[in-house]
């Protein structure tokens, strides 16, 4: 009995982390990287609209679309043609391993952990997607 119940939860957790974090929903959000990864990757403003959107970094911006893969993970992918020509060494090879992909691991209220990986083994970096209010907004202006 005890093992239906685990299997049955370990199947179902994808759908209910996704009931719960339908919050990635048109507004200004803010992509912070854990202090681990911070050297690999850099934190940055995220636009949505729909399933257009724009990421805002330090050098440049970038246009890109949501793409779903499963309840929990999604793709960013788009034009970025300026983007990929600032790309490291590092971050290239990178590329070759795979398609970087967020999978959202938690959801509290306008705050939603992730984890970025290449594939499903290898962990880029992990951080947090945390949605602008307007009070925020307000107070950066």
């Amino acid at each position: 009995m005890k093992k239906t119940i685990l299997i049955f939860t370990l199947l179902l957790a994808p759908f209910l982390i996704h009931s719960q974090c339908n919050n990635l929903v048109s507004g200004n959000y803010v992509v912070k990287y854990d202090n681990n990864y911070k050297e690999s990757s850099q934190n940055f403003e995220l636009n949505i609209d729909g399933v257009k959107a724009t990421q805002k970094f330090l050098k440049g911006t970038k246009k890109s679309e949501i793409k779903w893969i499963s309840g929990t993970q999604f793709k960013l992918v788009g034009s970025g043609k300026k983007m990929k020509k600032s790309l490291k060494n590092k971050q290239k090879e990178m590329k070759t391993l795979g398609e970087p992909f967020y999978q959202i691991t938690r959801c509290k209220s306008d705050t939603i952990s992730f984890v970025y990986k290449i594939n499903p083994s290898i962990l880029i970096n992990s951080g947090k997607i945390i949605r602008e209010t307007n009070n925020l907004i307000a107070k950066r202006n």
